[in-house]
């Protein structure tokens, strides 16, 4: 899996949190396999990738590209070796408010 910034590792880990609060085991693997299917299409290049989540246009940031895998709206940029995940959000989450 590539690599999270900070803000994407707290996204992830505050979702993480909520389900296991919840007891939702299975939201939260569907979380992690997620990110895994995510990374493997970014580095692949392979998948649709868009300037903002179709939902929130005015999410567009220089060099940012999202990604929709799931539930989950993942935004990543291409590093200068590698790409890295930028933010990570459930297709329900208020993205704009949270960003």
């Amino acid at each position: 899996m590539i690599r999270l910034s900070r803000q994407a590792q707290a996204q992830v880990t505050s979702l993480l949190r909520h389900f296991e609060a919840q007891e939702r085991l299975e939201a939260a693997n569907n979380l992690r396999s997620a990110l895994i299917h995510a990374s493997d299409r970014i580095v692949l290049g392979h998948g649709l990738f868009f300037d903002a989540p179709r939902p929130y246009p005015g999410l567009v940031r220089p060099g940012w590209r999202w990604t929709k895998e799931g539930p989950y709206w993942i935004a990543f940029s291409s590093g200068s070796s590698a790409p890295i995940i930028r933010a990570v959000f459930h297709a329900s989450a208020n993205i704009p408010d949270r960003l």
